[in-house]
């Protein structure tokens, strides 16, 4: 689950095999489903999600959503 995405998420999928993933998202909140019960990476033992949005995504973080202003994600 990932909090304060503004804007809206098209598809997600894991990185390492393009598994695509299900997600609901409200004005609050991003739920991903269908993670893999293993992670696909076994011997970093790490799993990167790729996800893609309608526009550049902005995401506001923190108590009462304050804003990060300027911030660049490296996606």
């Amino acid at each position: 689950m990932f909090g304060g995405f503004k804007t809206r998420l098209v598809r997600a999928s894991l990185l390492a095999t393009s598994q695509v993933l299900g997600f609901e998202q409200t004005e609050k909140r991003l739920v991903l489903h269908g993670l893999p019960a293993t992670q696909p990476d076994a011997i970093a033992g790490i799993t990167v999600l790729k996800l893609e949005f309608d526009t550049s995504p902005q995401q506001v973080l923190g108590i009462g959503y304050v804003e990060l202003e300027n911030f660049k994600f490296s996606w």
